[in-house]
């Protein structure tokens, strides 16, 4: 977002008694796609844990599928997400094949 288009924080408290409005003007510019992602009957996928769980449960209650993959907090780190998303979405690399190939033996195709 350039500066021309930076939106201010609210200068008052009192813009947060209608805190839809406040989303809708000072979180949401920018972050809202013009066609939707994804909708009911679709699937999505969430990885990690009480966040992300929480993500998927909202999500599940407005009809969207969600498969939640649970890891633990001593793996659930930026580098191994990106690993996990490589190896699920077949990305190749050969600079990490030793830890694709970790995974796929600690996460077997029939088990994700």
């Amino acid at each position: 977002m350039s500066v021309k288009n930076f939106i201010g924080y609210p200068r008052s408290t009192k813009e947060f008694h209608d805190i839809k409005e406040a989303i809708s003007k000072y979180v949401l510019p920018g972050f809202i796609p013009e066609n939707k992602i994804f909708g009911a009957g679709d699937y999505v996928m969430t990885q990690g844990s009480c966040f992300a769980r929480n993500i998927a449960d909202a999500l599940g209650s407005y009809n969207v599928r969600v498969i939640h993959f649970n890891v633990q907090e001593f793996i659930n780190t930026t580098y191994a997400n990106k690993v996990f998303f490589q190896y699920a979405t077949g990305y190749e690399n050969p600079m990490r094949q030793r830890d694709l190939e970790t995974l796929k033996n600690m996460f077997p195709p029939s088990t994700v």
